[in-house]
């Protein structure tokens, strides 16, 4: 990516202090990186240098790395945060967890959004349609930069687990994992090909009426998006999920994969039209999910779910599930960011905005 050429000044914070916000040059990146982590820096470093340096294995662009130093000493390195692309016409970034004194909210609040906003006046960048991050719940600081910086604080999120036993084999053996209730019919998807695609966009589409389940970020993007997004989430074997159907409809679904190391698998997404709730359906979704983990014998299922979804938390508790930890969950969508002002600070490099 090209950085520009213009010289705006400085940022001023809400507190007084001025600083300066640009992009990380190479040399600069391993501290940059290290400064994501909560770890003591000395450890921290050694992580960062791993990353850094293994960049395309991880998935990571190092030229989406940023910067906040003071301006009266722009060699000191306060803050950081770093964009990573993600499937679905998405991005994660991360940002600096320890705040004090010489990075406060407003400081690091303005490395991310001058980040975010550069990315988006840069050519191609405009398919960007949401940005997310989370945090966890002692992160009160960094929740208030991210709000700070254009991000809404949607939901938090209570991650739960369910070990997988020999007992949980179905009892008639490896058998079909099709099954019927009432009107309604259960398939497996096998590969998410054209037509079974169309099918699936139409289940999660209607499984979005008066969700509980995150509903901020319905029509956030579009549900195709939504789907590059679930089947990128796990190691992209999709045979293990299950599509209902009524009279021919596609009503609900439950998308569950092997995580991407293959050691555990993750329910990605479950939901149900307004007309398939009530019946059982959600319950024997899962209870079918956990009978194939067993007989390819994956030892543990993973969910997330909205803490305000009540129904869905009893339904896992239920089936086994225990709750492990939990996560704040933030989005911003690509029009929020355009609309909180300039990206001239962010797209400077470093000899630029030393020169402000």
């Amino acid at each position: 990516m090209a950085e520009t050429g213009s010289h705006p000044q400085p940022l001023v914070s809400h507190s007084g202090h001025r600083w300066v916000v640009v992009r990380t040059p190479p040399e600069q990146r391993i501290k940059a990186a290290a400064l994501l982590n909560e770890a003591p820096l000395h450890q921290a470093m050694v992580g960062a240098r791993r990353m850094i340096e293994n960049a395309s294995e991880f998935g990571i662009n190092p030229n989406l790395i940023w910067h906040v130093s003071r301006s009266d000493d722009p060699t000191q390195m306060i803050g950081s945060c770093m964009v990573v692309f993600g499937a679905g016409r998405t991005a994660t970034v991360f940002a600096s967890p320890r705040l004090d004194a010489s990075c406060d909210v407003d400081a690091l609040a303005s490395c991310i959004s001058s980040a975010v906003r550069c990315m988006l006046s840069e050519r191609g960048m405009e398919r960007l349609l949401l940005f997310q991050t989370l945090a966890e719940p002692h992160q009160v600081d960094l929740v208030r930069a991210f709000v700070a910086a254009g991000f809404s604080h949607i939901t938090d999120l209570d991650y739960m687990s369910r070990k997988i036993v020999r007992d949980d084999r179905p009892k008639s053996g490896a058998g079909d994992p099709g099954w019927s209730q009432g009107r309604f019919i259960a398939r497996p998807m096998g590969m998410v090909v054209a037509d079974e695609r169309e099918r699936l966009v139409q289940a999660i589409d209607g499984s979005y009426e008066n969700t509980l389940d995150c509903p901020e970020l319905c029509n956030a993007r579009p549900t195709s998006d939504v789907l590059d997004s679930h089947i990128a989430a796990g190691d992209g074997d999709t045979s293990m999920w299950q599509i209902v159907e009524c009279e021919n409809k596609p009503v609900g679904c439950c998308l569950v994969s092997r995580s991407p190391d293959g050691r555990a698998a993750d329910l990605i997404y479950i939901g149900l039209a307004p007309e398939a709730r009530g019946h059982g359906l959600g319950k024997k979704l899962v209870q079918t999910a956990i009978h194939q983990l067993a007989l390819r014998r994956l030892p543990t299922l993973r969910c997330a779910v909205d803490q305000r979804n009540a129904a869905a938390r009893t339904l896992y508790e239920s089936l086994g599930f225990l709750r492990t930890e939990s996560r704040c969950a933030l989005v911003a969508t690509s029009k929020q960011m355009h609309s909180v002002g300039s990206p001239e600070t962010s797209c400077r490099s470093p000899s630029e905005a030393h020169k402000s």
